[in-house]
């Protein structure tokens, strides 16, 4: 975002004028030559000079006073002593013209031959030269000052300069809700006027430090984008002044819905889901909906006269239903615990079933939510130990049903 000034600069021909003591030769004093430039252009340079009289100046030259003839507005070209040649000096006038992207600059202070010129609402200036090379600046607030040589040489020239605007340094500190998941990218974009500035780059922190030099004054915006994390957006305004911008990026929030239903498929009103502090009961339905952020959680599914269930739950960049099927607990209450033995519990590889007084017709194991069957084991003692093989499952928390001829028996186990 880099902008450009231009100075143009004319040349003309003029005279000096010296005030010194007059010669009489009318009854007036002899006033200056009068120069009328009648054209210009850049092979040559038409004009016309009236002169009214001439003046005389003493010298002093190794002790030896002289008088000179002077022409009003003008020189002699001889040392003092020699025959006197008078001449009229030429002089150049020298026209500045600034711009920015072909818009005038009013205010820009032009400095050259002891002199200091300020351009006009066109962003122009003039000053009058005589043929040598000056050394000149240009200089404006908010602006970085210009300085380069100009040669005068009997014609009229442009002499572009281009000038940079000042730049301001605009710090933006982003700050991010918890460190990103490796490889999350970042968008950061700043709009002036109709000029967009993007840049994209993956954060693995939870600060990142931009810093921008802008170089014009006036209102800004900015957005950033980060996965999983809402956009943020703002404006702020640049006023010949460093400063530093804070955005906080905050998670996004997505909702999870939990259908729980018992084993005949009826949905469970009232059931408790528990997911850290936070309680929500399930409506007529048995649905209910809370909003959160990316994350691990525990939660918990209650309800009297059913099984707990407890599991985590993830939550990463997406909305996500959660199907639960609750089974009741009234076999758990009429089993004896010394009917029937499930070990070990945790298990790795296998898990053993001893029953001693009850027939055993199926044995299930199910997710920790119950709504999916990964083991159907085809029972081999009815009234001695079963062998199942668990090797294959995830680590996790499971439920074991266990059919007898009489009742059902459930039980958490754990696969390591």
């Amino acid at each position: 975002m880099r902008r450009f000034f231009t100075i143009l600069l004319f040349v003309s021909f003029a005279l000096c004028v010296n005030a010194q003591q007059w010669v009489v030769f009318t009854n007036l004093e002899p006033s200056a030559p009068e120069f009328n430039v009648l054209s210009n252009n850049s092979q040559e340079v038409k004009f016309e000079i009236e002169i009214p009289g001439i003046f005389c100046t003493d010298t002093v030259v190794n002790g030896t006073t002289y008088s000179r003839l002077i022409l009003p507005g003008g020189g002699a070209i001889n040392p003092a002593g020699l025959p006197e040649i008078p001449v009229i000096e030429t002089n150049l006038v020298t026209k500045f013209e600034t711009n920015i992207e072909n818009m005038p600059i009013t205010g820009a202070i032009i400095s050259i031959d002891n002199k200091e010129l300020t351009t006009n609402e066109h962003g122009t200036a003039v000053i009058s030269l005589i043929d040598r090379t000056y050394f000149y600046t240009v200089s404006k607030a908010g602006y970085i000052q210009f300085g380069s040589e100009l040669t005068v040489a009997g014609e009229s020239q442009t002499v572009p300069v281009i000038m940079d605007k000042e730049s301001y340094e605009i710090t933006f500190e982003i700050n991010i809700e918890d460190i990103p998941n490796p490889g999350v990218f970042c968008v950061f974009e700043l709009i002036f006027d109709t000029d967009v500035y993007v840049i994209g780059f993956q954060i693995n922190q939870q600060q990142i430090t931009l810093t921008s030099p802008l170089s014009y004054n006036g209102d800004y915006s900015y957005r950033v984008t980060i996965d999983c994390y809402e956009i943020s957006e703002g404006k702020f305004t640049v006023d010949d002044e460093p400063q530093t911008i804070i955005i906080n990026m905050h998670k996004k929030k997505y909702d999870v819905t939990f259908e729980i239903k018992d084993i005949n498929n009826f949905p469970i009103s009232d059931a408790k889901i528990s997911i850290e502090n936070t309680n929500i009961n399930t409506n007529e339905q048995g649905t209910a909906v809370i909003s959160l952020k990316n994350g691990i959680y525990s939660c918990t599914v209650s309800k009297t006269g059913y099984i707990e269930i407890d599991r985590e739950l993830i939550v990463l960049c997406n909305t996500q239903t959660i199907f639960v099927e609750m089974l009741d607990d009234i076999g758990v209450k009429n089993v004896k615990l010394s009917d029937i033995m499930i070990y070990p519990n945790p298990a790795t590889e296998e898990l053993q079933v001893t029953n001693y007084e009850l027939q055993v017709e199926k044995i299930e194991i199910f997710d920790v939510f119950g709504s999916n069957v990964v083991v159907t084991f085809a029972v081999a003692q009815i009234d001695g130990t079963n062998t199942i093989d668990i090797s294959h499952l995830l680590s996790g928390v499971y439920f074991i049903r266990i059919t007898t001829k009489n009742e059902t028996i459930i039980k958490k186990i754990i696969k390591y």
